[in-house]
């Protein structure tokens, strides 16, 4: 039976999602016939020299971008068509590493009301770098009442927003379409539609949790929804839903990656009323509007069964560009990558990270006046060296996103090969030993740091001849967590 739903535009794009079994891309390669690997495929950039990057993009020198729907019709009753970026490298002679290639659909944000596939270009570059195909669609975006020009005010349907979602929606199933069912013919490029990835902001982590018989009635005017569409895993920041317990549910397989920043005035952090959040008592009465609930990545995590990896960035707000290709770098990598290769499993335990720390001034921080009311009850950074500090009501929620182990410790990317960062909860400023140990009592590592009262990270280079395994972190003796070495 359907259920009718209001949606919102900041996070209900889903698509059918499964993890099928693939082969082990686990390998070094060589890709300028030295016979010295340049990394390993779909985890390291491998494919460093610029002139192998083959891109198709209006914007970009080459050929234009690729016409995935003609005549696609706008809010406003016009049409237009839509097009699509892709990025990928000249495998040259490597035949492992040009057949059955993933895609990963790098999708940009602008709340369903602007932007352009340019915005994701440097992360289309990189990860065609990693051995994957790029592909960047532009969608339709508009809706009444969003636009300072327009006669009326969301308020009096906040509707629009969440058909501005489904219209981004079914054109990124059609994008999906069009390289499932053309990229061998137009672009020569051999894909497998089983390993279809999406990475993006708002809404599009989202992407492998709705189905066709999940959409409400009011939406399927605008089109159906395919359900022959496959989602991998998605990775995203600033994740939001209105109703996550009823898109996430038992059919879920599609592993998960949120990043959000815990001060995001954009999305919440926990929840709110879409009502106030489009300030509507100031248009009609409020009593005259349903008390419309908007859920962000908290919440929809703890509705999640199946794989996720949860990153809340303490202090920062709705863009995390500035940590986009830092801290998120290597984590969104190692996801892809063990997704890709088979070392996550839907059924795998989720990963909790309590922190990333973020660099951030005192003006960025949970102070002051807050829209939506979420720093003063959730995490604020004191003005004397930054730490993250749990206060208020908060404390209850974050109690459940605590890892195995002391929980004061914590490492990420993890399964990792390369670098790490160590997150640790000091209660005083000092020194720390922090030890990297095998499971028979070896020593690996050993370091002095540098420690703050409260939360402090610090990024560890591990030695080169540490080989895969499972080794354990102790700082100052107390046992941490696991590190799986791959």
């Amino acid at each position: 039976m359907k259920k009718r739903l209001t949606l919102f535009s900041a996070g209900i794009l889903c698509l059918s999602g499964s993890l099928l079994a693939q082969p082990a891309a686990d390998y070094n390669i060589d890709t300028d016939g030295d016979s010295i690997p340049e990394g390993v495929l779909y985890r390291d950039e491998v494919y460093l020299d610029p002139a192998s990057m083959i891109t198709y993009s209006d914007y970009r020198p080459g050929p234009g971008g690729i016409l995935y729907s003609e005549d696609a019709l706008l809010y406003n009753g016009t049409t237009t068509d839509l097009k699509l970026d892709v990025y990928y490298c000249d495998y040259g002679t490597d035949t492992i590493a040009a057949k059955d290639k993933p895609v990963i659909y790098f999708f940009y944000g602008g709340g369903f009301v602007e932007g352009v596939s340019l915005r994701v270009r440097d992360l289309c570059e990189q990860y065609a770098r990693r051995g994957y195909i790029s592909v960047a669609p532009n969608y339709r975006v508009g809706f009444l009442g969003a636009y300072p020009s327009d006669s009326i005010s969301v308020c009096y349907d906040l509707q629009g927003p969440s058909v501005a979602s489904y219209r981004a929606l079914l054109d990124a199933q059609a994008a999906m379409r069009w390289m499932r069912d053309n990229a061998q013919a137009v672009l020569g490029l051999d894909i497998d539609p089983d390993n279809f990835f999406v990475q993006g902001p708002s809404v599009f982590p989202m992407l492998g949790h709705m189905q066709s018989d999940e959409v409400p009635n009011f939406l399927q005017a605008f089109g159906i929804l395919d359900d022959s569409i496959k989602i991998k895993a998605s990775v995203g920041r600033s994740a939001a839903m209105t109703t996550p317990n009823f898109y996430i549910d038992a059919d879920d397989q599609s592993p998960l990656m949120i990043f959000q920043g815990t001060c995001d005035k954009s999305v919440p952090f926990t929840k709110l009323k879409l009502y106030d959040r489009y300030e509507c008592s100031s248009v009609v009465p409020k009593d005259s509007v349903a008390d419309y609930f908007l859920f962000g990545s908290l919440t929809i995590i703890q509705q999640v069964s199946h794989y996720f990896e949860f990153y809340p960035i303490c202090g920062l707000h709705h863009s995390l560009k500035k940590i986009e290709e830092k801290e998120m770098k290597e984590p969104m990598a190692q996801f892809f990558y063990n997704i890709m290769v088979g070392n996550i499993l839907p059924s795998d335990p989720p990963v909790r990270q309590a922190y990333i720390r973020a660099p951030c001034d005192v003006n960025s921080k949970c102070t002051g006046r807050d829209y939506f009311n979420f720093c003063n009850t959730a995490i604020q950074l004191p003005p004397d060296n930054g730490t993250c500090v749990r206060v208020g009501e908060f404390e209850e929620d974050l109690s459940t996103m605590e890892r195995g182990g002391n929980s004061d410790i914590n490492v990420f990317p993890n399964p990792s090969s390369g670098p790490i960062t160590l997150s640790y909860r000091s209660a005083e400023a000092g020194v720390a030993q922090v030890q990297v140990m095998d499971v028979f009592g070896r020593l690996h590592f050993s370091a002095q740091l540098a420690m703050n009262e409260g939360l402090t990270t610090h990024r560890l280079q591990l030695p080169a001849s540490l080989e895969k395994g499972i080794y354990l972190i102790s700082v100052d003796g107390k046992p941490g967590t696991r590190l799986v070495r791959n």
